[in-house]
């Protein structure tokens, strides 16, 4: 089972599988299902705000800059208003300021009569106004102003902290108020949320909300066609004047306000310092209310999950175990919502009976937000990252996910703006602003997505086809090394001839007959025991191009002995291996046997006196085999001369060279004749 996995993976049409997937894992998502891309950036002057948007709904936005104005040493609020094409309309001023640095302008058609009205959050001293413009196309435009609040002085000093106006619910059609609120830190007041009435054109307040906070969502809960706001509460610990609520800010408070902006219930309290994130759910035929509780006192209070009625009614908890501290709360659908844990990156989905139902792994540490960047009236998730200077846009399956890398410090924590610019009827361009650069993209379907396809295909075909060329190539050098092999296996046979051929059997049957006629059979069984294993080791490595020294040796040294007890001890042996030698290292097989072989035929067996010495040393690169014997030299007398051809040395050549071929490994031989006359030096040189 084993083996027939192995040779399925090594298959090239599954192996280029394989590769290919690697490769697509690895390549730049240049078929993202969705595509931004950068088209233009604008340079501001410097504290101005932009703003796009479409004021006559012609299907083209506006171009709205907000500035400071100087005048009689008093910064007013004032703004620049340019036309769909980019053209300068005119510069309008305010008596007022705007309330911080943030210059919020909220755009809304509360009158339903096919204009925009800009509403501006303006100051004056201690006092807060609602400033209201309608441009027309003819270029004349109407202007109000409404009183919102006076303002409590801290050390002496007013903070207006206005909560931006919430975009409103799309499901809903009853979007005819404006709603916003003042939250001043430490112990000021006031800490209120107010809606604009366009029809009565008055203010409504709130009672004091005691906790910071903000309009999380805005939604009918009770199905009466006027709006209900669910609130974002955080308690800060302030100290609050007992004039304006007997409330403590050391606890939160789970706030909800009708359309009239009395409390829908009795503020909720939760003691400790926490916060209180809300949202509505449908369940069957009516609305539950889910909030989470983010403690900052775990020991003293565990965050948790809890579902109420819309009387405020505890239903349901659930501890939470993720980092609440870390997370926020988002509606996901009518009956489910999720939370964006910061550090870890999970977004977490919730039913209603407050059960984990999926979860998803986005980009940790990123400012979430609910937007609808490409304005096709269905909200994307657009992550400003707290750690680098991306932005991520997340569709609403949180599996297509497109990267913006912005090229100046985004700083997401100190205000920087983005919305959508309506370029026409059909097309749209998402920009963001920090600082005073303003950088615009297209982000929109991309038409190439499906192309990804062929391009996979291609690549599989360029793997596959690589990789046949690669076993094409593959058997085409086995093909040539079997070939090599081959002839040098048949040289070696060649080399070794003599001792299987007849007359070589015939030579040792005679000298075991000599000795058993002696009766010598101690030397008798000797020899038979040499013989059958010298023959034994010629038949085992009949099949090898390749042998250890080790074995070389021993193989060599048993035939010596053999040819020492034919010739009855004409000569003698030596072999002297330096300690350093790697006896384990590959060398062609006989290639000791050979020269041996050749000294003892043509020399030692023609002497009476003859020594035989094998010297076998090592360098880095070399293993160096020294081969030399007394029997005469090339010039000494021999009865083997006359039939000698010295075509073993040659044999041996074409084999060394053969090796090289195949292993890479030089190997050189070297034939020296001693100045004496008396006999010769073989020398090989085999690269290690």
């Amino acid at each position: 089972m084993r083996q027939r996995l192995i040779q399925l993976f090594l298959n090239p049409f599954v192996l280029a599988v394989l590769i290919t997937v690697g490769i697509i894992y690895l390549l730049p998502d240049f078929f993202s299902k969705y595509k931004i891309v950068k088209v233009n950036e604008e340079y501001l002057s410097d504290e101005c705000v932009v703003y796009f948007e479409d004021l006559d709904h012609d299907g083209k936005s506006e171009k709205i800059v907000a500035q400071p104005r100087q005048d009689n040493k008093l910064t007013n609020a004032s703004y620049v208003l340019f036309n769909s094409e980019g053209d300068l309309i005119d510069q309008y001023n305010l008596d007022k300021s705007f309330v911080d640095d943030r210059k919020i302008i909220w755009f809304r058609d509360l009158d339903n009569n096919g204009y925009k009205e800009i509403y501006i959050p303006t100051r004056s001293n201690d006092s807060s106004f609602l400033s209201i413009i309608e441009h027309k196309r003819d270029g004349s435009y109407i202007k109000n102003e409404v009183f919102v609040d006076v303002m409590t002085a801290y050390n002496d000093a007013y903070e207006f902290k206005y909560t931006t106006d919430i975009p409103f619910d799309k499901s809903m059609q009853y979007d005819t108020e404006l709603y916003f609120g003042i939250t001043n830190g430490y112990s000021g007041n006031p800490r209120n949320f107010y809606k604009y009435d366009p029809i009565r054109k008055i203010i409504i307040k709130s009672p004091h909300i005691t906790n910071v906070s903000r309009v999380s969502e805005i939604q009918d809960l009770d199905s009466d066609k006027k709006n209900e706001l669910l609130l974002l509460t955080h308690a800060s610990g302030n100290t609050i004047d007992s004039t304006f609520t007997l409330r403590s800010d050391y606890s939160s408070w789970l706030t909800v306000l009708d359309n009239d902006m009395s409390f829908l219930f009795k503020p909720k309290e939760f003691k400790c310092l926490c916060s209180v994130a809300i949202t509505a759910l449908k369940v069957n035929d009516s609305i539950k209310l889910i909030a989470q509780i983010r403690s900052r006192q775990e020991q003293e209070f565990a965050s948790k999950l809890i579902r109420l009625s819309l009387d405020g009614h505890l239903e349901k908890e659930t501890v939470l175990t993720v980092n609440s501290i870390s997370s926020n709360l988002f509606k996901i659908s009518e009956d489910t919502f999720g939370l964006y844990e910061f550090n870890s990156g999970s977004f977490n989905i919730y039913n209603h009976e407050l059960t984990l139902i999926n979860e998803y792994k986005l980009v940790p540490n990123l400012l979430l937000y609910h937007y609808d960047v490409d304005g096709d009236s269905q909200d994307e998730w657009l992550g400003l990252s707290r750690t680098n200077n991306d932005i991520y846009i997340y569709r609403s399956n949180f599996k297509d996910v497109t990267t913006i890398n912005i090229d100046f410090n985004l700083d997401v924590d100190s205000g920087s703006k983005y919305g959508l610019k309506q370029i026409d009827q059909s097309s749209n361009q998402f920009y963001f602003q920090r600082a005073n650069t303003v950088s615009f993209y297209n982000y929109n379907y991309n038409s190439n997505y499906y192309y990804k396809y062929l391009m996979y295909l291609a690549i599989y075909g360029l793997v596959l086809g690589i990789l046949l060329l690669a076993v094409k190539g593959q058997k085409i050098i086995e093909a040539k090394k079997r070939n090599i092999e081959r002839e040098i296996s048949e040289l070696q046979l060649k080399t070794v001839k003599n001792q299987v051929d007849p007359h070589f059997v015939f030579n040792a049957i005679n000298t075991i007959s000599e000795m058993t006629l002696m009766d010598n059979k101690l030397e008798a069984d000797r020899f038979i025991s040499r013989f059958s294993g010298f023959m034994r080791d010629t038949l085992k490595q009949s099949d090898k191009i390749s042998t250890t020294l080790e074995d070389e040796l021993a193989y060599t040294e048993n035939f010596i002995k053999l040819q020492q007890t034919r010739f009855i001890d004409r000569f003698t042996y030596a072999i002297k291996i330096a300690e350093h030698v790697n006896t384990q290292s590959m060398v062609p097989k006989h290639v000791l046997y050979t020269y041996v072989e050749n000294a003892i035929k043509h020399g030692l067996a023609n002497v009476t006196n003859g020594h035989l010495i094998i010297k076998i040393d090592q360098t880095i690169e070399y293993l160096l085999l020294l081969i030399e014997d007394n029997g005469g030299g090339m010039a000494g007398e021999s009865t083997n001369k006359a039939t000698s051809t010295g075509s073993g040395l040659k044999i041996m050549d074409k084999i060394f060279n053969l090796y090289t071929k195949l292993y890479k490994r030089r190997i050189n031989q070297d034939l020296i004749e001693l100045k004496d006359k008396t006999g010769t030096i073989t020398g090989v040189q085999i690269q290690i």
